[in-house]
């Protein structure tokens, strides 16, 4: 399938017209056709599949001049080199694009029309700074398709090779689209640690800004991973972001100020100072939508770590009775209980519940479940099952 990126690259920037001098068009005619004089004998080698030979006639017409025509023809190039698993020369090529446009300020584009008995030209400027951009967004696009597909066959560490070398490729918001799919795949089956890095550089992104609709989503997740790897330093940064979107991003930043601010208590081992907090926010005192919500997500917690499974039991029933939750989103709390009391059966299964949510914004934190439906297994003496999760 040919890359559609390189028609939609031929639409948009003919939309970008400006003035060229005759000299500058008589220039490009030289260049121009000694790029597609490369370009015509790299596809000629192309049916007849010398590969190599190929794209290496490619790059040189892109060395001489990035005639966008020509653009198009890398999808069939492209295609090759996938049947092949060979990533590398599509990052070369992609970087051979960008770095073609890089030599010029703004590039002409020869746009023919007429009809059957004559052609005609109409030359028009293009800045290269309006292109570069799309073009890295369709490599980042193409080496995160590949980098998921990576991650379906279980190369957790291939695809975030992948990854992070393209990652040092880009600046700024250019990296939204790579770390929002490398937070999800590492949330959903990769490397936990990854996704909270890579959590944390998303959400950098947005510092005093106002951030779009994920951030919030991402944000909750993040906290919840950092609080089970007990990472404070990453929980404060959460906490420090949260506190610069508050004039743009309004209740959800206030929310994520809150909800990082109590787990940092709970992980300083300051209970009662959550607990008042929490219960101060469950009878309405927050001045941010959600705030009873984080107070009833949050309490069961507290009470199980300090052992009130009572409390524990009847704060969970209370934040099953909200539309939103589920009682499988509650299963990991009652599981935490039925291990605390011993009851390691019951604590399986519900771990087991937990475990098998797909979801990764309603149980980004599950990873740390298998380790505690083993602790269950070896409470029971099932130590071959223990070590098998």
């Amino acid at each position: 399938m040919r890359f559609l990126f390189f028609v939609y690259l031929i639409l948009y920037i003919q939309n970008l017209s400006f003035g060229q001098s005759k000299e500058e068009i008589a220039n490009y005619k030289l260049l121009s056709q000694s790029a597609k004089k490369y370009a015509k004998e790299a596809k000629d080698e192309l049916k007849k599949k010398n590969i190599d030979k190929a794209e290496s006639l490619y790059l040189q017409s892109l060395s001489v001049y990035p005639v966008y025509p020509l653009l198009d023809e890398f999808g069939d190039l492209f295609e090759y080199k996938k049947k092949i698993n060979d990533i590398k020369s599509i990052n070369i090529i992609y970087d051979s694009i960008i770095n073609a446009y890089k030599k010029f300020e703004k590039v002409i584009i020869d746009v023919e029309g007429g009809g059957v008995f004559f052609t005609t030209h109409n030359y028009k400027y293009n800045t290269t700074k309006d292109i570069i951009p799309f073009i890295f967004k369709t490599k980042v696009s193409y080496n995160i398709d590949y980098g998921n597909e990576l991650m379906k066959t279980g190369d957790i560490k291939g695809a975030n090779k992948l990854w992070k070398a393209v990652e040092h490729t880009g600046v700024g918001l250019d990296m939204i689209d790579l770390y929002l799919n490398m937070v999800n795949s590492n949330f959903q089956s990769g490397d936990i640690q990854i996704g909270l890095e890579t959590a944390l550089k998303y959400l950098e992104l947005y510092r005093g800004k106002k951030p779009e609709g994920a951030s919030a989503s991402i944000l909750m997740a993040a906290s919840l991973v950092a609080f089970s790897l007990e990472d404070k330093k990453s929980l404060q940064q959460m906490n420090d972001i949260s506190q610069s979107m508050k004039k743009s991003l309004g209740n959800s930043a206030k929310f994520g100020v809150a909800k990082t601010e109590i787990l940092l208590n709970i992980l300083n081992g300051e209970y009662q100072k959550a607990i008042t907090e929490l219960e101060d926010l469950k009878k309405g005192n927050g001045d941010f939508w959600g705030s009873k919500y984080i107070a009833k997500e949050t309490l069961p917690l507290i009470y199980i770590i300090t052992g009130d499974y009572i409390k524990a039991e009847a704060a969970i029933s209370e934040h099953t009775k909200h539309l939103m939750v589920s009682e499988k989103q509650t299963s990991n709390l009652r599981g935490l209980v039925f291990l605390g009391k011993g009851n390691y059966s019951q604590a399986i299964s519900e771990f087991t519940t937990y475990l098998g949510l797909k979801n990764i914004y309603i149980a980004p934190d599950k990873f740390k479940y298998y380790c505690k439906r083993a602790e269950a297994y070896e409470g029971l003496k099932e130590f071959d099952k223990a070590k098998g999760l």
